[in-house]
């Protein structure tokens, strides 16, 4: 497998932030905003998300989660 590294300019992305209990907990919030954000913003919402755990280590319980769906302003 190969790893390419480049330059890409600044992207803006629609993002909430939250501490959930578990890896599951999430989902209702991914699947709303996979409904809203288009509903609301049309082709400028992308239908592609990106999600980062915040911690030190994989954890099971109490995950700092930012779920992000890009988006053209």
């Amino acid at each position: 497998m190969d790893v390419v590294v480049k330059a890409l300019p600044a992207q803006h992305y629609l993002s909430v932030c939250d501490v959930y209990q578990s890896l599951f907990d999430p989902l209702p919030t991914i699947t709303e905003m996979g409904r809203l954000l288009p509903a609301q913003f049309g082709d400028k919402a992308f239908r592609y998300m990106t999600v980062v755990l915040f911690g030190d280590s994989f954890e099971t319980e109490n995950i700092d989660i930012e779920i992000s769906f890009p988006y053209l302003p």
